[in-house]
């Protein structure tokens, strides 16, 4: 495996905004202020861990944890990550769509719902289609397939690897909705003894932006690089700073433990704090005041 050289100082940055995204949210629960860094305090930026954010808080709640060891699971998250918007998910919900899937109904019960869709990442959908009837269209033909899949998992022996690989070949089921669903599973029966969650993570252009800061300082370094040889590279200094996530100085450890899929996390939004910090370049959210400021 290919482990590239990090900077010491893009390290020490890389932790210093994840350790200040993370008092944020500590502050923010605590009903206190929240940060004087000009970057997150300016820009929205996804909570450290994933765990965290408000969607995915809701999703582990109501679906996630009801389905942990039901096969039906891994469609509930596939519909859980391309819609991926709490209001949208509880009307799914409570008109027990969520769980028995049935697309006349979910086109039904969502025709007044609006947005459909929440905007933390790019769903493609067929082409003619609007996003409803798009969304509809995916989920009906790869339902079948994921449910087959999901039967064939072995707990202990299925890896996350393999099982994103499988997703990422499906129709409109692009690389990141696959990883999503993936980071999902990994919290069910299916992959929560999976034997590459500390060794592997999907090689998403995010992933991509943000290791190349750290290794040359140059956002587009490993899109230059050969595809396989890239992402070689970048996992293998994952597992650099992986490691460097135990020292105390750089993450306390009286809090949460990474993963390569925390990792991969928060270099996708590092890569957007060095975008701003470094090139001065404008973010696609603000961050929220007043009466709309998030929850956590």
């Amino acid at each position: 495996m290919i482990i590239y050289n990090l900077h010491d100082d893009m390290v020490e940055d890389f932790f210093a905004s994840a350790r200040e995204r993370y008092r944020m949210m500590l502050r923010r629960r605590a009903g206190q202020a929240s940060t004087k860094d000009p970057i997150l305090g300016q820009w929205f930026f996804s909570n450290v861990f994933r765990e965290d954010d408000t969607t995915t808080r809701w999703i582990k709640a109501e679906v996630r944890e009801p389905l942990r060891n039901d096969p039906r699971v891994m469609v509930a998250m596939m519909i859980c990550r391309l819609f991926n918007r709490v209001e949208t998910l509880e009307v799914l919900k409570n008109s027990g769509v969520l769980h028995d899937w049935c697309a006349p109904s979910a086109r039904e019960v969502l025709r007044d719902t609006q947005p459909t869709m929440g905007g933390a990442y790019r769903v493609r959908t067929p082409e003619g289609m609007n996003k409803l009837d798009g969304i509809l269209k995916i989920i009906e033909d790869n339902r079948h397939a994921m449910f087959d899949m999901a039967t064939r998992m072995v707990p202990g022996q299925s890896t996350m690897e393999a099982t994103w690989s499988s997703l990422s070949c499906l129709p409109f089921l692009a690389r990141v909705v696959s990883y999503e669903v993936v980071s999902d599973l990994r919290h069910t029966y299916m992959l929560e003894q999976a034997p590459d969650i500390c060794t592997w993570a999907a090689p998403t252009a995010g992933v991509s932006s943000g290791m190349s800061w750290l290794v040359a300082r140059d956002p587009s370094f490993f899109h230059k690089e050969l595809g396989k040889k890239a992402h070689q590279g970048i996992l293998g200094s994952m597992l650099r700073l992986l490691a460097m996530s135990c020292y105390d100085e750089l993450w306390p450890r009286s809090w949460p433990s990474w993963e390569m899929r925390d990792l991969a996390h928060w270099l996708t939004q590092y890569g957007a704090y060095c975008k701003a910090k470094h090139q001065n370049k404008t973010l696609h959210r603000r961050y929220p005041i007043g009466k709309h400021k998030r929850k956590c």
